[in-house]
Parts: structure tokens; C-alpha cells; sequence
């Protein structure tokens, strides 16, 4: 009803509120109707309290630049918090590394503050955080695609190379047989080499190349695994002790279905002493990739394949 003018007490007591026992004090009590029915609401003379939900019906009022919030204490009070130097959660932001907090500034850190990877410590899983601009999202590119994409691209003058250097002096007999490479040097898989005496890989080349087993259980071949031309260069340290040997050398191809020498090189009666071959071939891989390339060597009579040995692979590219 609008108005009590004019009604009765007897029939409008009910509709009255009431302090539930005293008069306000300094506790707080419950808010009757007079019928003694609680209400949501407790009173006392400093406090104003709700056992129920606060609602708010009409339209508030939105700010962009004001900091204070009001908030709710552990023990129901209401509080005020301003979010500018309070920020939630914490009196301050954490940030781990390489983000960095400064109150409620975030950002990045500088990187000097942070561990220095060299060019030896990197793995090709190593992952660089990186913004594709044709999905608008951050990804990950791994060191060995990086690696890939900026030879590819023409963006750096570092050849995509393989080396690879002999495991050991080998005999030679009348028999072409494989020359068994050393480990690459600086990958995890394999251990701690050494650069000097073991495979190289420079440029992203990996993930184009890699060591292979062609029978006997040693890494004698070297896998050719994306589409593109490749150039070939084998340098051929043989060391005849004895005699005049016809010493050969061969760029070998193992397709999988039929192999073939792609190249050779025969040096008529060498003399004693230290003698080098140096061949080079120019090899498409297609389609039909892997494609393993192996080096070979064979003597008319007993000599040695010496360490100096080395079997290079360059990733060109492939056709534009």
C-alpha cells in the first residue's frame, strides 16, 4: 500500500519493520516485519549487514580509469582496494623469466639478464618462440627448421654442408668397399666428439641429411631425405705402402631397388706415399627420396684409407 494515513494499527502492524528483540544498539539484529518474520537484513549502529544476496536492478555506471574496487574481507566485510598499487591476487605481479614485473608492469626482460646458448649448445629440438602473421598466433619453430627455412630462403650465406670424415684408417683391398664415417659432432644422440675428427653438420643441414647404415653395422652411407639437388665432393686420402697400385674411388648410389656408381676416379700406378682423389657430382633427389650415397674404395694390391679423408654433401635447393 502506498500510505499508512489513515489505517488502522490492528491491520497494518504487520507491514511494519521492526528491530527483532531491542532497540537499535551497538549488535546487530535481525530486521522483522511485525509479524516477527526475519528479513535479509541486520542493523546496529554501526553496521548494516544482509544474510541474503545483494542485487543491484538498475544501470550502473562505467568507468575506464577508476582503480578503487570494493571487495569482500574473510570475514564478509565489505573493503576497498585499489587495484593501481594492490593489484589482485598479490601487493605486487610475479612474472617468471624472461617476463619481469615491475608493480603491475609486465614485460619482457632484457636478454642479457638471462643464460647464453651458444651455437655448439643448441639441439635441433631447441624451439624459438615466433608470431605467424597468417594465422595471427604465436607458434614454435624448432632450430633445425629455422635453420632450413633461412638457407632456403636465400637469407644468409651459410651453406646448408654435411662433412664427413672417416671413423678410422681402413684397409683397402681388391674389393670396393664403404668407407664407416665417425659420429657427428656436437649432437646429443651420439656424445661429446670432436668437430676435428668427426661429422660436421652446418646450415639446418640435417634435416636433409643424415648418417645411415648400408650393412656391416656401421654409418657408411649418407641419407639424402628431401627432394632437391645436392652436390657431392669426396676427397680421397690413400696411402700406398708398398708397390703401384690402380687405386679407384666412387660416388656410390643405394636406391633400394637398383644401386650404381654415379662417379669414379682410378689413379694408375701410385707410388708410395700419401696420394689424394678429389671427385665431384651434382645429384637430383626426386620424388622417390631417401636416397643413400655411400664412398667407396678399392686397390689392385694392399693400401690404406687414410683419416684426411673427407665426403662432403651441399644442399643446393630444389628446382624454381
Amino acid at each position: 500500500m502506498a500510505s499508512l494515513s489513515g489505517t488502522k494499527i490492528k491491520d497494518t502492524f504487520g507491514l511494519l519493520l521492526k528491530m527483532a528483540t531491542s532497540t537499535v544498539s551497538a549488535s546487530e539484529q535481525v530486521v522483522q516485519d511485525g509479524e516477527g518474520n526475519n528479513t535479509a537484513l541486520k542493523l546496529s549502529t554501526d553496521t548494516v549487514e544482509s544474510t541474503g544476496d545483494f542485487k543491484c536492478t538498475g544501470t550502473m555506471t562505467t568507468s575506464t580509469t577508476d582503480v578503487q574496487a570494493l571487495m569482500l574481507s574473510s570475514t564478509g566485510v565489505f573493503v576497498k582496494r585499489n587495484l593501481s598499487t594492490n593489484p589482485i591476487g598479490t601487493t605486487s605481479v610475479t612474472a617468471n623469466s624472461p617476463l619481469g614485473a615491475t608493480g603491475s608492469t609486465i614485460g619482457v626482460l632484457p636478454a642479457s639478464s638471462l643464460v647464453q646458448l651458444t651455437s655448439q649448445q643448441t639441439a635441433t629440438i631447441d624451439k624459438f618462440l615466433i608470431w605467424d602473421e597468417s594465422s595471427s598466433s604465436y607458434k614454435y619453430i624448432d632450430a633445425v627448421n629455422l635453420a632450413d627455412y633461412v638457407i632456403n630462403s636465400g637469407a644468409t650465406a651459410i651453406p646448408a654442408l654435411f662433412i664427413a670424415k672417416p671413423q678410422a684408417t681402413t684397409a683397402i683391398g681388391t674389393a670396393a668397399t664403404f668407407a664407416a664415417f665417425a659420429e657427428i659432432a656436437n649432437q646429443p644422440a651420439t656424445g661429446a666428439t670432436d668437430p676435428a675428427t668427426s661429422c660436421v653438420a652446418l646450415g639446418g643441414v640435417l634435416s636433409a641429411v643424415s648418417l645411415v647404415d648400408f650393412g656391416g653395422g656401421s654409418r657408411n652411407n649418407i641419407r639424402l631425405s628431401t627432394q632437391g639437388m645436392y652436390r657431392l665432393e669426396s676427397t680421397t686420402e690413400i696411402i700406398v705402402a708398398a708397390g703401384t697400385p690402380n687405386t679407384t674411388v666412387q660416388i656410390y648410389l643405394n636406391d633400394g631397388a637398383s644401386s650404381a656408381v654415379l662417379i669414379e676416379e682410378t689413379q694408375t700406378n701410385a707410388t708410395v706415399g700419401k696420394h689424394a682423389l678429389t671427385i665431384v657430382y651434382y645429384f637430383y633427389a626426386d620424388s622417390g627420396v631417401p636416397y643413400d650415397v655411400g664412398l667407396r674404395v678399392s686397390s689392385t694390391t694392399a693400401a690404406t684409407l687414410g683419416l684426411q679423408t673427407s665426403f662432403s654433401v651441399t644442399k643446393l635447393g630444389d628446382v624454381v
